[in-house]
């Protein structure tokens, strides 16, 4: 912090000496700080990571959407109320569901996970 003072107040001096503004060592460096923390806010995303309980619930939901609507109108507006219900975005549900499939022990969970949230759905169908 005390070099970022030390040249902004070194920078301050050159500008009243030559009465024009003059780029420094300092002057260089703070914007190269500038634009690669501008670049780094940029490409920060706002994605969340979905727990594998809510993405196993979303993935069946889905299924069973899809199976249910497939053909109509009303798909794609049943995907989205699945996706508002569980409160994620599409973009985040899919990137879950990529990262996932790279690790064979939670992929197993998942699926586990899955077949048990579907067992419930259909006993609770039967009541």
């Amino acid at each position: 912090m005390q070099f970022l003072k030390d040249c902004f107040v070194k920078s301050k001096i050159d500008l009243i000496r030559n009465d024009k503004f003059r780029f420094a060592f300092c002057n260089y460096t703070i914007a190269i700080y500038l634009t690669t923390f501008s670049f780094l806010l940029l490409n920060c995303s706002e994605q969340k990571s979905i727990d594998i309980n809510t993405l196993s619930k979303v993935y069946v939901d889905l299924l069973v959407v899809e199976d249910f609507y497939m053909g109509t109108d009303s798909l794609k507006i049943k995907k989205a109320e699945v996706f508002n219900k569980y409160e994620i975005d599409t973009s985040s549900y899919f990137n879950s569901y990529r990262a996932l499939q790279y690790d064979s022990e939670k992929w197993n969970e998942f699926f586990n996970l899955s077949q048990t949230y579907l067992d419930t759905l259909k006993a609770s169908q039967k009541k």
